[in-house]
């Protein structure tokens, strides 16, 4: 399991499969309830490396506490 690696490549396989280096990318990561804090930080570096416009995870109502502080990061 590795958040970072996993966000990057599917960024970067995206950009290659329609051509586009720059292609505008918004990066959604796992269910709240089954995801960790590392999860958050490895897709939230992944998607500033790579110039993303933002990230998500699915759902609000299932995200916890734990996981806020890293979302944060992801605001620009």
């Amino acid at each position: 399991r590795d958040a970072y690696t996993y966000t990057a490549v599917n960024i970067d396989r995206i950009r290659d499969h329609i051509g586009n280096p720059n292609a505008v990318v918004h990066t959604i990561g796992g269910i709240g309830d089954q995801t960790t804090p590392d999860d958050i930080s490895g897709m939230a570096q992944a998607s500033a490396e790579r110039g993303c416009v933002g990230a998500s995870i699915y759902d609000y109502r299932t995200t916890g506490d734990d996981l806020w502080p890293g979302l944060q990061t992801l605001r620009r």
